[in-house]
């Protein structure tokens, strides 16, 4: 399916710009994992809704999408566990360039919170993007002009600058395609809200 696609397509990119490890974002394991919180977190929150805020913490143990959210949860910890390893104890310069160190800086030594970092990063990245992401496949698909034309902007930056956040302003022909995109599907552009507030259904669990 298209959908299913998408998502684990987008979680190699989220993978890719967060965490920028081979072992993440060409690992099928996690890409599925990753994209499949994603989407089951979404119908989990579609139930949690039915109910009053202060009943959510009660509920949530006793729905099957709650339980099998816990149970993934604990995988992806399981996969993330060699990242942990990575971070714990090094000491890592603040690079922008670098998402390791962005890890590092914002977890601050808290390593059992980077699975819930990841996923609400995740999550705010799939509820802002994934619409328009779809839109821009759409169009570009159609067009082979463009995507040879994508295909060397890509190779001339970022194969000569490395993959980093600063790289990606310089896509300038990529950046053209998003804005065309959302100014012909304005629907798919949602202000999504701060990963620091973003809570996922299995907060209601804990």
């Amino acid at each position: 399916m298209l959908k299913d696609s998408v998502w684990k397509m987008f979680a190699q990119i989220m993978s890719r710009m967060f965490i920028n490890d081979k072992d993440f974002y060409r690992n099928p394991e996690w890409v599925n994992a990753s994209s499949e919180y994603v989407e089951l977190s979404a119908l989990a929150g579609y139930e949690l809704r039915a109910f009053p805020k202060w009943a959510k913490r009660f509920v949530a143990p006793f729905l099957p999408n709650c339980r099998k959210l816990q149970s993934l949860l604990e995988h992806i910890n399981t996969l993330l566990k060699p990242l942990k390893e990575k971070l714990d104890g090094q000491i890592l310069e603040t690079d922008p360039k670098n998402p390791l160190s962005f890890l590092h800086q914002k977890l601050d030594g808290q390593l059992d919170e980077l699975a819930s970092m990841l996923i609400a990063l995740c999550l705010v990245s799939y509820d802002g993007g994934a619409e328009l992401f779809t839109h821009v496949l759409h169009s570009v698909f159609r067009n082979d002009q463009l995507i040879s034309d994508l295909r060397s902007e890509i190779v001339n930056v970022v194969g000569k600058e490395g993959f980093n956040r600063n790289t990606l302003q310089n896509l300038v022909l990529m950046d053209s395609v998003l804005k065309e995109t959302q100014r012909m599907h304005p629907e798919s552009v949602r202000k999504s809200r701060s990963p620091t507030l973003q809570k996922t259904p299995v907060d209601s669990i804990n």
